[in-house]
């Protein structure tokens, strides 16, 4: 659940559902929990105090538990409905993107990246001369790519990635959007 005064993807997330409801979307926020694919049910976090209710007053509806344990039988169940799904953040979007292409099946879906992590990872292994840290920068591009692969649109933050993607999957729409305040 998206945090505002805790962090900037936080304040874009915000941002981001503002403008779809300005568009009058019917918007549906599930938060799930940040652990891998694999593991057992429940993935769908609990409520999250003045942050679900923040999403709540601007019209977004927000799943949690106890109510609803899993994004695949909200999937399963809901499926049908939804024109458009936006997965934010690599390891969100690896995750469940094929959930969503299966249970979804009109939707088109969105990778809003936050940032490429991968990029970011990459960074910071070489700063620390880190093998280990090497190692997972290259896992989190593996997953990342074929995140973006396999979504119908991929957002950017800056003209750099933008570019980077265009050379590493030039078949893929990745489209730059700034980030998004008021």
């Amino acid at each position: 659940t998206p945090e505002p005064d805790r962090d900037a993807g936080s304040v874009n997330a915000v941002n981001m559902l503002r403008v779809l409801r300005s568009l009058r979307c019917r918007l549906t926020f599930v938060p799930v929990l940040p652990f891998p694919r694999g593991l057992p049910l429940p993935n769908v976090r609990g409520h999250s105090g003045r942050y679900t209710e923040a999403l709540q007053r601007m019209g977004v509806e927000c799943p949690h538990l106890p109510y609803e344990p899993s994004v695949e039988r909200l999937l399963r169940e809901r499926g049908e409905e939804f024109d458009l799904v936006v997965l934010s953040r690599a390891r969100v979007a690896d995750r469940f993107l094929p959930t969503v292409r299966r249970l979804c099946p009109r939707a088109k879906v969105i990778f809003d990246t936050v940032d490429l992590t991968y990029l970011r990872e990459q960074r910071e292994a070489l700063n620390r001369g880190s093998t280990v840290l090497a190692w997972k920068a290259a896992d989190t591009r593996r997953r990342e790519l074929r995140t973006i692969a396999g979504s119908d649109v991929t957002l950017v933050l800056s003209e750099v990635e933008a570019q980077m993607l265009a050379r590493e999957l030039p078949e893929a729409r990745v489209r730059l959007v700034p980030l998004l305040r008021e």
